[in-house]
């Protein structure tokens, strides 16, 4: 691999540079899972590389937006080092990655993270072991970047319900209408924002339909944080002052949340690149869980099918979280859900020898009444159970 010939003029910031560049050159292997890491001794980045002020410098937070005060670093024209993309093999199915920008800010937000975040990045690093092959396999598929995998990491730190103060919701944090225009479905008994797979394909339907638009992937992310409206007035405002229109020439007039964006996703990218490096040794990932999805009346609710696997309800809740109140969407006849793999045609055998709804018509089902006297009067008509609001001890 060829290394840039200034690499060996950097300054005081050498050594930190030099570990960046080899680690991010190592990008996601090739089934997109993230590398398993060691923790022997806690990795500190010498606080001496940075200014004495780093921390009231850096205010955000990829797993809580905070408004708090901007960082007055002015990146149009500060140096920075481009890290160029693992190398791939030539496949014109295969779109490369992101290049990883790493510039003072960026520097500024990794060692903010490894510090004053570190336990939240801790939780966002085994949370993804869980979800990382299948967002890679449907950013493979849908021919985007698969580094983007990193953007669910600033959006949610990779949490299914997670939900802004905006009202955005899910591991890709869509906002209801968004989420609408590309497909997903949101209404009093679904919302598939919080159904990983939907919402990770959504997503990557977005963003190359923002990259259409913009042609650059650092735009991109802009927009897809801040709007494609508010990104045009900064590309506006940048040109009638003479500047470049790239991200970083553009971004002291874009809001103060989306300045440090795309800064976030370049410091994840690093980051999670090589958590060994970090100091992130032996977090342990969360095993994925293979699931199927299947298609079933809305006679059978997740409870009933998974007395039929004999499995524990949880194990199917929480690969369900897309149905918001558990029950199937009644006033529809079908409705999909996923079940751990291996139980389809246990399942499908299940309702063909055994079609009748183990919850007969009429039985009292105390845990599915809401305190909305409208919902129940909805399930009463809909269901093929009849609901009733309880009261303890009743």
């Amino acid at each position: 691999m060829m290394y840039p010939m200034n690499l060996m003029r950097l300054s005081v910031f050498s050594a930190f540079n030099l570990l960046i560049f080899l680690t991010a050159c190592s990008s996601l292997s090739e089934n997109g899972s993230f590398p398993v890491a060691r923790v022997d001794q806690p990795y500190t980045v010498p606080a001496s590389l940075f200014d004495s002020d780093y921390q009231k410098d850096v205010s955000f937070s990829v797993f809580e937006i905070d408004p708090a005060e901007e960082p007055s670093l002015d990146l149009a024209d500060a140096e920075s080092e481009v890290v160029p993309a693992k190398t791939q093999e030539k496949n014109p199915d295969v779109v490369p990655a992101i290049e990883v920008v790493v510039n003072e800010k960026v520097k500024r937000l990794i060692n903010f993270y490894l510090h004053r975040k570190r336990a939240e990045l801790i939780k966002g690093i085994k949370r993804s072991g869980r979800y990382a092959d299948l967002i890679s396999r449907i950013l493979r598929e849908e021919k985007v970047p698969v580094n983007l995998i990193y953007l669910a990491g600033v959006e949610s730190n990779y949490q299914i319900r997670a939900r802004s103060r905006a009202n955005a919701l899910g591991m890709w944090q869509f906002m209801r209408r968004t989420g609408i225009e590309f497909d997903l479905k949101s209404n009093r008994w679904i919302d598939e924002r919080y159904d990983v797979e939907s919402s990770t394909r959504a997503a990557a339907r977005f963003l190359k339909y923002l990259h259409k638009r913009f042609g650059s992937w650092e735009l991109t992310m802009a927009a897809y944080n801040a709007g494609e409206t508010r990104v045009r007035s900064a590309i506006r405002k940048a040109k009638s002052r003479g500047k470049k229109t790239d991200f970083w020439s553009i971004s002291p007039y874009l809001p103060r949340e989306t300045r440090n964006y795309v800064p976030a996703f370049m410091a994840l990218n690093v980051i999670f690149s090589d958590l060994e490096s970090f100091g992130l040794a032996d977090v342990k990932l969360d095993k994925p869980i293979p699931q199927d999805r299947v298609v079933i009346s809305t006679k059978y609710s997740p409870y009933e099918v998974a007395q039929r696997l004999k499995l524990r309800y949880q194990d199917v809740k929480v690969l369900n979280y897309f149905l918001i109140r558990e029950i199937p969407p009644l006033t529809e006849k079908e409705y999909y859900l996923y079940i751990p793999a291996g139980h389809q045609k246990s399942l499908e055998e299940s309702i063909k020898n055994n079609p009748k709804p183990i919850f007969a018509k009429w039985k009292i089902q105390a845990s599915y009444a809401y305190r909305s006297s409208s919902m129940i009067r909805l399930l009463q008509k809909h269901g093929d159970r009849f609901y009733v609001r309880v009261r303890r001890g009743d």
